[in-house]
């Protein structure tokens, strides 16, 4: 499998996220699947292509299942189901329980 720059910089920044601790609060949970999110965004622009196919990958998956963000999870479900930006996928995250989740009703 050939890396790229841009994919092994991906991979730099979610390990450096998900073993990073903080001293004042050790508690705090760790938003996986926000940092997935933001470094796909960083690297491929947010709801690209590139972008989802960067949520595509196994870990992703697997830390945005697991994520308690439920709104999260919600747009990567409706991205990966419909794309960005289209009539669907704002159907999709209309729907009831998605604007519960995400707080808007």
């Amino acid at each position: 499998m050939r890396l790229s720059w841009k994919s092994l910089l991906l991979l730099v920044i979610i390990l450096a996220g998900s073993t990073a601790g903080s001293m004042a609060s050790p508690n705090l949970e760790e938003d996986l699947c926000g940092n997935w999110q933001r470094a796909c965004a960083e690297l491929w622009g947010n709801g690209s292509k590139r972008w989802r196919a960067c949520m595509g990958q196994p870990q992703a998956i697997r830390d945005c299942q697991g994520s308690r963000d439920v709104c999260g999870i919600w747009h990567v479900a409706c991205v990966r189901l419909y794309g960005w930006s289209t009539s669907k996928y704002r159907n999709c995250m209309r729907q009831p329980q998605a604007l519960r989740d995400c707080g808007l009703r």
